[in-house]
């Protein structure tokens, strides 16, 4: 299992017109630097990283690796982003724990 953390909400003290408290504040769409943990099952190799992710919609939607290569959207599933955290699996099913904090 690879597991990537990704940290995109934070306290607001905004609330909606209904009066309903928006407690959240979700990322802003765009590249975000994000700590990743990874975990390979297949090989018991396990790294943590520093990386550009790129987010949309509450979802990370490619992680760009400091040598160059990257994972987008066409070979990655993300959960939503809660609390700055997702779990993405690529298409090798490799998880990536994300954490990015966008305040």
């Amino acid at each position: 299992m690879v597991l990537c953390a990704i940290g995109c909400t934070g306290p607001s003290d905004r609330s909606d017109p209904s009066g309903n408290d928006d407690s959240t504040e979700a990322c802003e769409d765009g590249l975000h630097t994000a700590d990743v943990d990874y975990f390979n099952a297949d090989t018991g190799h396990r790294s943590s990283y520093s990386v550009e992710i790129e987010i949309e919609d509450g979802r990370v939607t490619a992680i760009h690796f400091s040598n160059g290569g990257y994972l987008d959207r066409s070979r990655l599933t993300s959960e939503p982003l809660e609390e700055g955290e997702a779990t993405v699996v690529d298409d090798r099913g490799r998880e990536y724990q994300v954490q990015v904090s966008c305040t």
